[in-house]
């Protein structure tokens, strides 16, 4: 196959191709998108009164913030113990297969 069928079939494969662009995106041209689910918009009265409840429990002290938690002395052994032993159980595989 020389360049120039080469190059004539590229431009019917594209001609096809736009085309069959054309027929799926509508006269415009543009690609028809699925309609959305419109979301319920709150109204600004519902808005302001949680604010408000929110702003009194903040003043109240019943939302102190994020709370962390701590970890003991001894778990944190536990844990700092049992990656320990797995990484010594890696390392003695790894020297068995080397």
């Amino acid at each position: 196959m020389n360049t120039t069928e080469l190059l004539s079939s590229i431009d019917a494969e594209i001609a096809r191709l736009e085309e069959a662009r054309a027929l799926l995106a509508g006269q415009d041209g543009r690609i028809a998108k699925p309609a959305r689910k419109k979301r319920s918009v709150m109204s600004a009265e519902a808005r302001a009164r949680i604010g408000a409840a929110t702003k009194a429990r903040w003043a109240a002290g019943k939302m102190s913030g994020r709370k962390r938690h701590s970890m003991s002395t001894e778990a944190r052994a536990r844990i700092a113990a049992g990656q320990r032993a797995r990484w010594a159980k890696l390392k003695g595989a790894a020297k068995k297969a080397a």
